[in-house]
Protein backbone atom coordinates (compact mmCIF):
# COMPACT_ATOMS: atom_id res chain seq x y z
CA UNK A 1 0.00 0.00 0.00
CA UNK A 2 2.85 2.48 1.05
CA UNK A 3 4.14 1.29 -2.93
CA UNK A 4 0.69 2.67 -4.28
CA UNK A 5 1.13 5.76 -2.01
CA UNK A 6 4.13 6.88 -3.12
CA UNK A 7 3.23 5.82 -6.79
CA UNK A 8 -0.04 8.45 -6.56
CA UNK A 9 2.32 11.18 -4.80
CA UNK A 10 4.77 11.18 -7.92
CA UNK A 11 2.26 10.88 -10.24
CA UNK A 12 0.49 13.83 -8.81
CA UNK A 13 3.63 15.68 -8.59
CA UNK A 14 4.85 15.16 -12.27
CA UNK A 15 1.24 16.59 -13.57
CA UNK A 16 1.57 19.55 -11.72
CA UNK A 17 5.33 20.49 -12.89
CA UNK A 18 4.31 19.31 -16.44
CA UNK A 19 1.13 21.40 -16.76
CA UNK A 20 3.01 24.46 -15.45
CA UNK A 21 5.71 23.77 -18.03
CA UNK A 22 3.21 23.69 -20.62
CA UNK A 23 1.08 26.75 -19.06
CA UNK A 24 4.50 28.57 -19.55
CA UNK A 25 4.60 27.85 -23.06
CA UNK A 26 0.88 29.46 -24.08
CA UNK A 27 -0.86 26.27 -24.77
CA UNK A 28 -4.41 27.02 -24.48
CA UNK A 29 -6.30 25.09 -21.63
CA UNK A 30 -8.57 23.29 -23.97
CA UNK A 31 -5.37 21.74 -25.99
CA UNK A 32 -3.85 20.76 -23.08
CA UNK A 33 -6.42 19.36 -21.17
CA UNK A 34 -7.96 17.53 -24.52
CA UNK A 35 -4.38 16.28 -25.65
CA UNK A 36 -4.15 14.52 -21.59
CA UNK A 37 -7.54 12.68 -21.70
CA UNK A 38 -6.46 11.47 -24.89
CA UNK A 39 -3.61 9.88 -23.84
CA UNK A 40 -5.27 8.50 -20.75
CA UNK A 41 -7.91 7.16 -23.28
CA UNK A 42 -5.07 5.13 -24.95
CA UNK A 43 -3.36 4.33 -21.89
CA UNK A 44 -6.58 3.08 -20.67
CA UNK A 45 -7.61 0.81 -23.68
CA UNK A 46 -4.04 -0.93 -23.75
CA UNK A 47 -4.38 -1.44 -19.84
CA UNK A 48 -7.56 -2.71 -20.25
CA UNK A 49 -6.38 -6.00 -21.82
CA UNK A 50 -4.64 -7.06 -19.09
CA UNK A 51 -7.61 -7.00 -16.25
CA UNK A 52 -10.07 -9.48 -15.38
CA UNK A 53 -12.92 -10.46 -17.47
CA UNK A 54 -16.34 -9.04 -17.49
CA UNK A 55 -18.54 -10.41 -14.73
CA UNK A 56 -21.40 -8.99 -16.09
CA UNK A 57 -21.27 -12.13 -18.66
CA UNK A 58 -24.75 -14.49 -19.37
CA UNK A 59 -24.42 -17.76 -19.32
CA UNK A 60 -24.33 -17.94 -23.19
CA UNK A 61 -20.84 -16.18 -22.92
CA UNK A 62 -22.05 -12.93 -24.04
CA UNK A 63 -20.30 -10.17 -22.43
CA UNK A 64 -22.78 -8.11 -20.71
CA UNK A 65 -22.61 -3.81 -21.13
CA UNK A 66 -19.33 -2.89 -21.92
CA UNK A 67 -20.13 1.32 -21.67
CA UNK A 68 -22.93 3.05 -19.96
CA UNK A 69 -23.63 6.71 -20.74
CA UNK A 70 -22.86 8.76 -17.46
CA UNK A 71 -25.26 10.48 -15.71
CA UNK A 72 -26.80 13.91 -16.98
CA UNK A 73 -24.97 15.38 -13.72
CA UNK A 74 -21.51 14.09 -15.13
CA UNK A 75 -22.01 15.80 -18.49
CA UNK A 76 -23.29 18.85 -16.84
CA UNK A 77 -20.01 18.64 -14.53
CA UNK A 78 -17.93 17.95 -17.39
CA UNK A 79 -19.35 20.90 -19.28
CA UNK A 80 -19.16 23.21 -16.53
CA UNK A 81 -15.80 22.38 -16.40
CA UNK A 82 -15.02 22.99 -20.47
CA UNK A 83 -16.91 26.31 -20.53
Amino acid sequence: MSSFHAAFSIGAMDGAVLGGQIATLGIEQFAHIAAVAAMAMLIILVADRGLLPDAGKTQAGEAGLAFALPAAAVLLLVLEMLG
